[in-house]
C-alpha cells in the first residue's frame, strides 16, 4: 500500500478538505520563499510581480521564509514555515483546534506559545510536557503528536502509519533552543 500525506508532505495542505472552516490559504509569507529559478535566488512574490501576475504595491509580505525541506536554511525558518503551511489553519486565534499556540509566521516567535506553552489537549502522560520544552524533544508535546501514528498524532489523519517528515529539524531545532 501506497503511503500517503495530509497535510501533503508538499509545503502546504495538498488537498481539498469538505469542511470550508478548513480551507487553505495563502499567505504572502509563503509567497516569498526562496526560488532558485534558472540559478538566481529570488523569492516567488518577487518573480509572480516581475512576470506581471501581480501588481507591485499589491501584497505585503511578513518577511522571507525557508522552504521546510531546504538543508541550508536554519531549523527554525524550516520549522516556523512547515507549521505556517500544515498546521496554522487550526493553530490560530480563531481556529478549529484546542492547541494553545499560534502557527502563523505573521506571529513573532515569543508571541506563539510554542515556546513553554502549556498543552490544553493533554500531556500525553509526559511530566513537565510542554508544546516546546528548550533541549527537550522528549517533553515537547508538538514533537511528540507529529512524532505518534495513533490517535493522538498530529496532523489528524484518516490513515497514516509513518510520523511526520518534519521530524529530524524539529527534534535539531527544539535542541537548539536554550532555557531562559
Amino acid at each position: 500500500m501506497a503511503n500517503w500525506w495530509f497535510p501533503a508532505i508538499d509545503d502546504g495542505i495538498g488537498a481539498v478538505v469538505v469542511n470550508p472552516s478548513y480551507r487553505r490559504v495563502v499567505s504572502a509569507a509563503e509567497l516569498e520563499q526562496i526560488s532558485e529559478e534558472g540559478g538566481n535566488k529570488k523569492t516567488l512574490l518577487t518573480l509572480l510581480k516581475e512576470q506581471g501576475w501581480l501588481e507591485t504595491d499589491t501584497v505585503s509580505p511578513a518577511g522571507v521564509t525557508a522552504r521546510w525541506i531546504d538543508p541550508n536554511a536554519p531549523p527554525e525558518s524550516r520549522v516556523r514555515s512547515y507549521l505556517h503551511a500544515n498546521c496554522s489553519v487550526c493553530h490560530q486565534p480563531g481556529g478549529a483546534s484546542r492547541g494553545n499556540f499560534d502557527a502563523r509566521l505573521s506571529t513573532q516567535l515569543r508571541q506563539t506559545g510554542l515556546i513553554g506553552g502549556e498543552p490544553l489537549a493533554g500531556d500525553l502522560g509526559i511530566e513537565g510536557a510542554r508544546i516546546v520544552v528548550p533541549g527537550a524533544p522528549e517533553k515537547s508535546i508538538l514533537y511528540q503528536r507529529l512524532k505518534r501514528t495513533d490517535f493522538f498524532r498530529m496532523p489528524p489523519v484518516a490513515y497514516h502509519d509513518e510520523p511526520s517528515p518534519i521530524l529530524p529539524i524539529l527534534e535539531t531545532w527544539i535542541r537548539s533552543l536554550r532555557p531562559e
